[in-house]
Formats: structure tokens, sequence, C-alpha cells
């Protein structure tokens, strides 16, 4: 065994998840981020517990993650929250996963991947609400639309956007970012008022303080929760108080193995 080791308690995540389900509407359904080998706990233990669970759905970074949870029979859609590169395509469409895309992917090689494959490849269309790192203007959602759907292999999943400081003790950039996202909603219904698209935009800490990031669907059409399973959160002076009854599920452990003396 390795000097670092870490133990997990799997009832404990079970736990979890079960109570930030419970505490979801029911029009509202659930995505376990599962990046990062499940934040190193095991992507494909964690993603099987979660889907157990009743989460709909499971979200990576990139293609490659999604390959171990295809290959363990998970068959549930896999979301990939960064942007695929084009040499990547080829194993998005392998593992039927929803990459994410805004106006820097080249739809154009991704639909060919997906008429090569006679398949059709859904796309989440990232939104920058705020945090400035990948995605669309809010305000051109709906001439992107257009844009996908000129392609005849490529159909939009859905949008999303991350909240960078929903934990932040002044929330008002939080609040700001769930405008944006509610109006460009607002718009995208106007323009398609019969799809079912998926909007995205509460994750772990937007659940718990910024409740206008989960809002209430008048139309039925289906909602997202992003929750991270990480292993503990480290709040400091600046974020707002724990509010969360949630469980720590694991503990570190370390050997020393060498103590170096200086004399």
């Amino acid at each position: 065994m390795r000097p670092t080791y870490l133990t997990i308690d799997t009832s404990l995540v079970r736990e979890n998840l079960r109570k930030i389900k419970d505490s979801l509407p029911e029009w509202s359904t659930s995505t376990a981020v599962i990046k990062a080998n499940g934040y190193g706990h095991g992507s494909v233990m964690m993603g099987r517990i979660a889907v157990e669970e009743g989460y709909e759905s499971l979200a990576v970074a990139i293609p490659e993650e999604s390959v171990p949870l295809r290959n363990a029979g998970i068959m549930v859609p896999i979301y990939l929250l960064g942007l695929t590169r084009p040499q990547s395509f080829e194993l998005v469409a392998d593992t039927n996963s929803i990459p994410a895309v805004c106006e820097s992917t080249d739809l154009e090689a991704l639909n060919k991947v997906a008429d090569n494959h006679d398949m059709i490849i859904r796309v989440a269309v990232a939104v920058d609400t705020g945090m400035h790192r990948i995605g669309i203007k809010p305000e051109d959602a709906v001439e992107f639309i257009k844009r996908v759907e000129s392609y005849p292999n490529l159909a939009v999943d859905g949008f999303f956007s991350h909240m960078s400081n929903a934990d932040a003790a002044d929330q008002s950039h939080a609040h700001g970012q769930a405008q944006k996202f509610h109006t460009m909603v607002d718009e995208i219904r106007a323009f398609r008022p019969d799809a079912d698209y998926r909007f995205s935009l509460a994750n772990s800490a937007g659940l718990l303080s910024v409740k206008d990031s989960l809002f209430t669907d008048a139309y039925g059409k289906t909602q997202s929760i992003e929750v991270s399973l990480t292993l503990e959160e480290y709040p400091d002076k600046n974020t707002v108080e724990e509010k969360s009854m949630l469980n720590q599920y694991g503990q570190k452990f370390n050997k020393v193995n060498t103590i170096l003396r200086r004399f």
C-alpha cells in the first residue's frame, strides 16, 4: 500500500446524495460531477453510487474520462464540462457523450464525425454568465441555436453555465449570473417554446446559497443541478457559513517514510 491513502465510507456518500436529491423540487434533475477520476475517489464507484441513488446523468471534464464509465456499463447521459479538442471528437461519438460547445468549437468537424458514425451528437451549449472561462454570451444564445441547427447531425441538448463564487459572503455577482441566465432562458423559450432543452446553472454552492440559481420552471422543462462529489469543503473568512448537513465521508492518511536531520 502507498504511504498516502484515502478511506471512503460509501454509506455516507449515499446519505449525502439522498439529502441533496430530497432537497430538490420534483421537476428538477440532478447531475453528479465526477471529473478527475471522481476527484480522486474513483469515478466508476462514485458514478455507480450516484446512478443508484437516482441521479439522472453524470459529468466529467474530457471524453477520455467517459471511457471507464462506459466500459463499466454505466449508460446514463455523460456531459463533458470542458471544451473538447477536434482530435477527440471520435471519442465523443464512441462514448456517446454530450460535449460542451461554444463559438470556438469546430462544429463542422464535429458534424462530420457524427455523420461518419451515422448518429446525432447532442451538444450542451456553454454560456458565460460571469466566470469568463468558456461560453457564448447569453444574448447570443438564439443565434447559436440556429448555427447548431444548420448541421444535420448535431442537436442542442441544452445550456449550462458555471457559478464562479456562489459560496462568497458577497453574493451580488452570483445573483447577477442567475439573472443573466434567467433572461437568456426566457429568450430561448420565446424562440423555441416547444423545445425540451436542459438548463443548468445551480452547482453545489448555488444550491446551498443562491436560491434563484434554481429557478421554478413554469413550462415544465428539465432543469439540472450539478453536484460535485468532493470530499469536504474548506471555507475561509470570505465564504458564507456552511448551511449543509452533509457528512464528511473520507479520511486521508499518510505514513512518514523518512525524517531528515540537519545539523
